[in-house]
């Protein structure tokens, strides 16, 4: 039995369909957050469906996109993990490059 949804018409298997793409987003947050909330979590599709609580496909195409988004990788043994392991990366302070002799006079 198909979805129904308002506006276009489009059922369950149009994959654009504001239903879906409502699911898509929520998963694309709750994928997010998990991997961010847990540093070093490695979870197969199956996994990472059971965890979210995610329908398989809706769960596929959230994982297929944060991989496009360098956000995840697909390891050897088809494990999903961040692509990049800790913490966002943050600025740096720049530093002057002053040679030693002015630093010399001011501090006088």
């Amino acid at each position: 039995m198909a979805r129904h949804t308002t506006g276009s018409g489009t059922g369950e298997g149009n994959a654009s369909g504001p239903v879906l793409d409502h699911e898509l987003r929520d998963s694309l947050a709750r994928i997010r957050a998990d991997y961010l909330e847990m540093p070093g979590l490695r979870l197969t599709l199956a996994e990472a469906q059971r965890l979210c609580g995610i329908d398989g496909a809706v769960c596929g195409r959230a994982l297929e996109t944060l991989v496009a988004e360098d956000f995840l990788c697909v390891k050897p043994g088809g494990a999903y993990a961040r692509l990049t392991e800790g913490g966002l990366p943050r600025a740096r302070a720049a530093k002057a490059d002053l040679p030693v002799s002015d630093l010399a006079r001011r501090a006088s």
